[in-house]
């Protein structure tokens, strides 16, 4: 485990995720409450502002999420794909998706886009 350098907190109001930067990779980590169709609703533009990349990895924990996953969510993960992965070279991570998120992915076609890690 390395030293976090950097983690999303000093939004207002303070948003349902958290991202830590651990030398060159990003790790963003959703709660349980996260809602991509409410007050969540700009997560990826929040998130890109910030940082920007590029990093060497970049993963994605929804386990906490279950299996609370909508159209707005996977839209998000679609723009996450766009913003660090524009190459196709370096696939973003979707670490503890729950067996629907997995379904949706592949309903979705976008399963290819990720790769998906316990």
């Amino acid at each position: 485990m390395g030293l976090i350098l950097a983690r999303v907190s000093a939004f207002t109001p303070r948003p349902e995720f958290d991202v830590d930067l651990v030398g060159n990779d990003l790790a963003i980590h959703l709660h349980r409450e996260f809602d991509a169709n409410g007050r969540d609703h700009d997560w990826i533009g929040l998130i890109a502002a910030r940082y920007p990349g590029p990093y060497a990895t970049v993963t994605i924990d929804i386990e906490a999420m279950g299996p609370r996953v909508n159209s707005s969510f996977y839209s998000g993960l679609y723009r996450l794909h766009q913003q660090y992965n524009p190459d196709g070279d370096h696939p973003v991570q979707i670490k503890g998706a729950h067996e629907r998120a997995v379904q949706g992915l592949e309903i979705l076609a976008l399963k290819s886009l990720f790769r998906l890690v316990p």
